[in-house]
């Protein structure tokens, strides 16, 4: 075995020693915090070491490229899966990050806030409503954060496709699962690609067991009504 294959053993051995990595996202029954910021730390460490492993590999192609040709391509596709592998992560530990508002503000709050928010923005933006006609409970962690990214998203769509002049976002409670309705008079949907904003707002809802449904009316206008299953009933200590 080359000097490369010794050292690149010894990069991989944290790797694969490491303890399986904590879930940042709680059980969707908890009201706690989505994640532990110690997690989210011990998560962030882990991923800047395998992309600092990464870059030593790198490195180390380089320099035998010439005496150990198959050695350095055998580095180089490494490091290539180690840096998918780390932005793949990182962009999960992003997704499931709760936004500081909804603790500060709840969703219909921290929904106001951004609808203001977007409100101050230069150029055509809609004038936004947030309509809640019935208080919300406290929800379920992840399905308070699902319904605000979904909505947020929603909101981001309509701002920058829709040519909208009015938008509306209603939130209300069925007996099972929470509605987010947004509805815009913009030009609606065009016959392209789904965009990544769209496949996020049905993933987010897939997590937590929901669905996205999005129509275009015949006269102009997007619908993206978004149903979350809620369970609200007491639970045993």
């Amino acid at each position: 075995m080359t000097a490369i294959a010794n050292i690149a053993e010894i990069l991989d051995a944290p790797a694969r020693e490491a303890p399986e990595r904590p879930a940042l996202i709680v059980d969707q029954g908890d009201d706690a915090a989505v994640f532990s910021y110690g997690d989210l730390r011990a998560e962030t460490e882990r991923w800047v070491a395998t992309l600092a492993g990464a870059g030593i590999k790198l490195d180390l192609a380089r320099q035998s490229v010439r005496d150990d040709p198959e050695g350095a391509d055998r580095l180089i596709d490494e490091a290539r899966t180690d840096v998918r592998t780390a932005i793949g992560e990182i962009r999960r530990m992003a997704r499931d990050l709760r936004p500081p508002t909804l603790d500060a503000l709840g969703l219909e709050g921290a929904l106001r806030e951004q609808a203001a928010g977007l409100a101050t923005q230069s150029g055509d933006v809609p004038v936004i409503i947030v309509a809640v006609p019935e208080p919300l409970p406290p929800l379920p962690a992840a399905v308070e954060v699902a319904a605000y990214r979904i909505a947020i998203e929603a909101l981001l769509n309509v701002v920058r496709h829709a040519a909208a002049q009015h938008c509306e976002v209603r939130l209300s409670l069925g007996d099972d699962e929470l509605e987010i309705d947004v509805v815009d008079d913009g030009q609606g949907r065009g016959g392209g690609p789904t965009g990544v904003g769209t496949r996020a707002m049905h993933e987010r809802a897939a997590e937590v067991g929901g669905e996205v449904t999005i129509e275009t009316s015949a006269g102009g206008g997007t619908r993206v009504l978004a149903r979350l299953p809620v369970d609200l009933s007491p639970r045993r200590a």
